[in-house]
């Protein structure tokens, strides 16, 4: 699947999320409204940020049995991956950008997600950097459990 394809399905699908199971909930801030934004492929990763009106998070999509880790540091500060499977959608994870939505518009959401998106994409990148361009690849090789 080609990113623009995968960013309309993400939509697609969080969107009828919403429309299906967090309308008029109070949970769902009603000032938000479902959005992919930045979307990027990183090392061969989908990346992108899915705004909900419950969530901003990170998504990220790497094909086949790439890894996928625990946490993300991003900003300097560990962030917890939380993995998925959607048949609509394939294996991802996500990765929570902003903390509490409850109060934000999407003009506040924008504001907040500035600093934050180089800092998300970085993360990516240097997760998936090709062993060839890391000093010391051998230590890489051991975070993801392969022999030397």
């Amino acid at each position: 699947m080609d990113l623009d394809a995968r960013v309309r399905m993400t939509f697609e699908y969080f969107d009828r999320v919403h429309r299906e199971m967090f309308a008029g909930h109070p949970a769902a801030n009603p000032r938000l409204t479902v959005e992919v934004v930045d979307p990027a492929e990183v090392h061969g990763v989908h990346t992108m940020v899915l705004i909900c009106p419950w969530t901003v998070n990170g998504l990220f999509f790497p094909p086949g049995d790439r890894y996928l880790p625990d946490e993300l540091e991003i900003g300097g500060r560990p962030h917890p991956v939380f993995p998925n499977h959607l048949d609509e959608l394939g294996r991802y994870g996500s990765v929570n950008l902003v903390a509490d939505v409850s109060c934000l518009t999407m003009a506040g959401i924008a504001a907040s997600l500035e600093p934050v998106l180089p800092w998300f994409r970085d993360a990516v990148r240097r997760l998936y950097e090709p062993a060839d361009t890391v000093a010391e690849p051998h230590r890489r090789a051991l975070l993801f459990g392969k022999k030397v």
